[in-house]
């Protein structure tokens, strides 16, 4: 009975969540009659077929979602996910730029920016299950020549770390103390990954590395080319405030973008993905130039 109550306080628990998500989403909320009718769909759809189904991302984009894939579903439902975040990316990139992606996933970022931008990527998903699901999307949207992914972890040296396996989107590097599975996984530096290539963009989802990540990279963060680092940040973390040392004293300054007006505000780190700015003029220049796409009847 216990077990019954606890697990029905979580479905709870994830279906409020949902619904909010859904409600309050910049894109969704605009035509919610459709966004919830998208999640209806989805809900019965992913019941009915088990295992992988295609779906259309921005543009010409597609992705093989599955059930329980919380961020990739929520393009589903609203097009873009993480709204303020992709769109200023998409306003960002320009044909053959440089973005990296470090914990990729299943590859939302990574094909937008290879497809919808028609960017470079570099790719980084350390989960051998999903690393296999990104290469899935890779092939399906035909940018081989635009992509490489790459099935290792990232940090502060070369060597190798253990991953937990499963929990999706919030996968993370663990130590002995931890009870469940885990993978273990070579990782390198990101100025070993980058080499010589200058990056224009960085997307860092790596659930509290966010410290060893830059401290790797204090080749590439000098870098002039680079405009932009996508952070997500815990305030509860000590490593986010190192990781967030370290691209303050590189120059760059957190900033609060507002995608349909295309404006940038100074801003103060949040809890979740915080943008990291510098060569502002350069980075206005381009949001005002870039194209305007729609998504679910919306001009972004």
């Amino acid at each position: 009975m216990k077990n019954l109550k606890r697990d029905a306080s979580k479905m709870l628990r994830g279906a409020h969540n949902t619904f909010r998500f859904l409600w309050s989403h910049p894109i969704g909320r605009r035509n919610r009659p459709a966004t919830l009718y998208r999640w209806a769909h989805w809900q019965t759809l992913s019941r009915i077929h088990d295992g992988d189904l295609l779906v259309p991302f921005v543009g010409n984009a597609r992705l093989l979602v599955r059930r329980g894939m919380a961020g990739a579903t929520g393009n589903i439902y609203c097009g873009l996910h993480e709204v303020e975040d992709m769109a200023f990316m998409m306003h960002l990139l320009q044909p053959d730029d440089l973005f990296v992606d470090i914990g990729a996933n299943i590859g939302s970022y990574t094909i937008l920016a290879a497809v919808a931008c028609e960017a470079r990527v570099e790719s980084v998903e350390p989960i051998r299950a999903t690393f296999d699901r990104l290469v899935d999307n890779i092939r399906l949207n035909r940018i081989e020549d635009r992509v490489r992914p790459h099935q290792i972890g990232v940090g502060d040296s070369i060597g190798e770390l253990a991953f937990s396996t499963e929990f999706d989107t919030t996968n993370r590097v663990v130590d002995e103390s931890f009870a469940g599975k885990v993978e273990r996984v070579q990782v390198t530096t990101l100025d070993t990954l980058v080499g010589d290539q200058s990056p224009v963009f960085l997307k860092i989802d790596v659930e509290g590395h966010e410290d060893a990540v830059l401290a790797g990279a204090i080749q590439t963060l000098q870098k002039s080319q680079l405009l932009g680092v996508i952070l997500e940040v815990n305030h509860a973390q000590p490593s986010t405030r190192d990781a967030t040392k370290s691209l303050l004293s590189a120059g760059f300054t957190p900033y609060r973008y507002e995608p349909f007006g295309r404006t940038l505000e100074v801003s103060t780190p949040q809890s979740g993905n915080t943008l990291y700015l510098r060569n502002i003029d350069e980075v206005l220049e381009r949001i005002a130039q870039a194209p305007r796409r729609e998504i679910h009847g919306v001009q972004v």
